[in-house]
């Protein structure tokens, strides 16, 4: 597929509120399975100048890291809680999906942040929902995870309706070669539970302490 970058100013997410402001968006294949799917950076408008039945959707949520919550993104936004996720992180975010059925299509999104843009912001006590981009790819876990302690990691096989345990020392594929964020049949969501607020980041090798002095 040719990716391509979209310059623009903002992108509406849905309805009145929901507005977030991004640099630029490209475009990639999504693999859409019946049930729930967890996308990265998918709304309603990133479906705009596709063949695609938008019926087919029958609601999107997404995560509040500082609530612990769900917010229904669509049908009918609930925008008291949408506002309260902030538009830094619905960047890197990825959101729940429910299909009536199979499909496959191109969606815009945003394009990923690097490792050290998303490690500017804070990760929540408890769970936190990302993307499989390029930032987590071909890395494992305890190598990015700054100052997190990383209680538990989970992507979302949307073929078989169930959660897959992911090892902190297990590498991130991006899955389906055609696919830059991990598509195919396993959707581009990753979840994190962290012991407390922290942040990402790439983390060194261990160095021993400097030798005392005699």
């Amino acid at each position: 597929m040719k990716a391509k970058i979209i310059l623009q100013i903002a992108f509406v997410v849905i309805l009145a509120s929901a507005v977030f402001v991004i640099a630029s968006q490209t475009e990639d294949n999504l693999f859409i399975k019946k049930g729930w799917n967890l996308i990265y950076g998918f709304t309603p408008s990133s479906l705009e100048g596709q063949n695609f039945e938008m019926s087919h959707i029958k609601a999107i949520y997404a995560f509040i890291p500082t609530t612990q919550e769900y917010a229904r993104v669509y049908p009918k936004p609930e925008n008291n809680k949408i506002d309260l996720i902030g538009d830094g992180y619905l960047e890197d975010t990825s959101f729940w999906v429910y299909s009536d059925s199979d499909a496959e299509t191109e969606y815009l999104l945003q394009e990923p942040m690097p490792l050290s843009y998303i490690g500017e912001h804070k990760l929540y006590k408890g769970w936190n929902f990302f993307g499989i981009t390029p930032a987590f790819t071909n890395k494992r876990l305890e190598e990015v995870k700054g100052t997190c302690n990383i209680i538990k990691a989970y992507i979302w096989d949307a073929g078989s309706q169930q959660w897959i345990n992911l090892p902190l020392t297990e590498k991130l594929d991006e899955g389906d070669e055609e696919s830059k964020f991990g598509g195919g049949d396993h959707t581009m969501g990753l979840v994190l539970r962290v012991e407390g607020d922290c942040n990402l980041g790439e983390v060194g090798p261990s160095v021993p302490s400097i030798p005392n002095l005699p």
